[in-house]
């Protein structure tokens, strides 16, 4: 099947799962007004949107959804959350949202500092909780960033590559036996 979504405002899907129900989750980004918003998305297996989807998430912040993780009871979207500062500057987070099943908020967490800073891939710890990497600016230095949550979001370690040379960002998270890749 071919299913499209969205409006003409820059609508954008950024991860797919497949569920164990033979349907699909979508992450991504829409503009229902004039603001870009997080947003997931639920089809059944032939691609017909789900009753009250698709969910938005951010409040009145600008947010974007970049990845995407099917949990057993619900869903975790990572993205960005762009927010203003005391000085009028623009400022963007990284944002983590976790859902039930049907697309409702459990919980949503900021990380980041005074600059900017951007989740871009989380995978399932083995012990429990999640790993995100991204990238973290400091002093307009832009650095690989991992992080590591529990289950409810709550930050349990954090490392920033400010030792590797240039600029630098963690695209892409793999779990294998004995860590992370």
């Amino acid at each position: 099947f071919v299913k499209f979504f969205g409006s003409y405002l820059n609508d954008a899907a950024s991860d797919v799962e497949t569920l164990a129900t033979g349907g699909y989750a979508i992450a991504g980004t829409i503009v229902p007004d004039s603001i870009a918003r997080m947003t997931l998305l639920r089809t059944d297996e032939a691609g017909n949107q789900l009753e009250g989807s698709p969910s938005i998430y951010g409040g009145a912040y600008q947010t974007a959804g970049i990845c995407l993780l099917a949990l057993e009871d619900g869903f975790l979207i990572g993205g960005s959350l762009t927010d203003t500062t005391t000085d009028n500057e623009l400022q963007t987070d990284m944002y983590l949202v976790r859902t039930d099943l049907a697309g409702q908020e459990v919980w949503a967490r900021r990380y980041g500092n005074d600059e900017d800073d951007v989740l871009f891939d989380i995978v399932r710890r083995n012990t429990g909780g999640f790993v995100l990497a991204g990238r973290k600016t400091t002093n307009e230095d832009q650095d690989v960033w991992i992080l590591m949550v529990d289950e409810n979001g709550e930050l349990l370690f954090d490392f920033t590559g400010a030792a590797f040379d240039d600029d630098d960002e963690g695209n892409v998270l793999v779990r294998t036996d004995n860590g992370y890749l």
